[in-house]
């Protein structure tokens, strides 16, 4: 009974492994089945005049084969790709380049999927997306829906921190590496106010990485390079790009620095400036002062201001406040103050 149990947990796993390498050889058939592409990277950053490496791979259906060509297009804004740069079919090229010499397949050969190219003197204008297409018998073909994009970049980028006197600090420029065939040289130049330009040298460090150089500058600020212009050159053999900032160098406490600058923007002003600026404000101050009292004066004299006069005593009585009217009460006898039947002030 052990061994028919034995014999039969056996079996088991002998069916399962076999479902387990059955189901593994669909899924490879499957990935060989399918229109698929892939870029590495997706985005290549290329600098004007130079060289862009696309690294291209793709699959297509085994009933695909053979493959007549592959195409490239050129997308509009409206992420319409219709204007053909490249066909690997054309006879006339047997180095599998276009028309025009500017793009060239590195590998001639379709059937080992590969489809990286090299995109030469790059311009402004050959910025944006590109889609490839491949074409191969039985009408089967395909304009790949993901596609690669290309990116300008006139300028290396410079990343600066605060800078603060006596801190050790670290200057970084970044350039674009999109063509093997010139890598980036990357130069520091500095420019002291009343001192010529001069290379730094010492305390650089490069890291290179696929698709750029980084350069970092390590330096310990002081007051004297305030205001200094620090420059990044980038050169590609003929090609060069260049980048530059002006350093702030913060020195001392904040206090300091604020008093400082307050210091030298009345410098930039100049005595007379500031002169006519004080006396400005003081001609201004006393037309306000005079324009004010002589606005308080009148409207102290006409606010609810009223003359009422007593006919037998034939004396003026002013009322300040709000206006009261009268009345004569008809009564006989001597005249007096008092109120009316309805409140009003009168007198007899």
């Amino acid at each position: 009974m052990d061994f028919i149990s034995s014999c039969v947990l056996l079996l088991l796993m002998v069916l399962n492994m076999s479902a387990g390498i059955l189901a593994y050889s669909c899924f490879i058939q499957g990935q060989n089945n399918m229109w698929h592409i892939t870029f590495n990277p997706q985005e290549v950053t290329a600098v004007p005049g130079l060289c862009a490496l696309i690294s291209c791979n793709f699959t297509y259906p085994d009933k695909a084969e053979p493959i007549q060509k592959i195409l490239l297009y050129a997308c509009n804004k409206n992420e319409i790709c219709n204007k053909k740069i490249f066909n690997s079919n054309e006879e006339s090229r047997r180095d599998k380049q276009s028309e025009t010499g500017q793009i060239e397949m590195l590998e001639t050969d379709p059937h080992k999927n590969n489809c990286s190219i090299i995109m030469k003197d790059i311009n402004v204008t050959d910025e944006g997306e590109y889609a490839f297409r491949v074409e191969g018998s039985n009408t089967k073909k395909i304009t790949y829906p993901t596609r690669f994009k290309i990116s300008i970049q006139e300028k290396p980028i410079m990343d600066i921190p605060p800078l603060r006197e006596g801190e050790p600090a670290g200057l970084n420029c970044s350039a674009p590496f999109p063509c093997p065939e010139t890598p980036p040289d990357i130069t520091w130049l500095i420019k002291i106010k009343g001192e010529p330009a001069f290379k730094l040298q010492d305390n650089i460090t490069l890291a290179t990485f696929k698709s750029y150089y980084l350069s970092t500058l390590a330096l310990t600020p002081s007051s004297k390079l305030h205001d200094a212009t620090v420059g990044c050159y980038v050169t590609y053999g003929h090609v060069e790009i260049s980048t530059s900032r002006t350093l702030e160098v913060m020195y001392g406490n904040t206090s300091s620095v604020v008093i400082q600058g307050t210091e030298t923007f009345l410098k930039k002003l100049g005595l007379s400036t500031i002169l006519t600026f004080l006396a400005g404000m003081a001609c201004s101050a006393v037309i306000f002062s005079v324009t004010l009292c002589c606005w308080v004066s009148c409207h102290r004299a006409n606010k609810h201001k009223g003359l009422t006069a007593n006919p037998d005593t034939g004396v003026n009585l002013e009322i300040q406040g709000p206006q009261t009217k009268l009345q004569r009460c008809s009564r006989g006898g001597g005249s007096s103050w008092g109120r009316s039947r309805r409140g009003h002030l009168c007198y007899y």
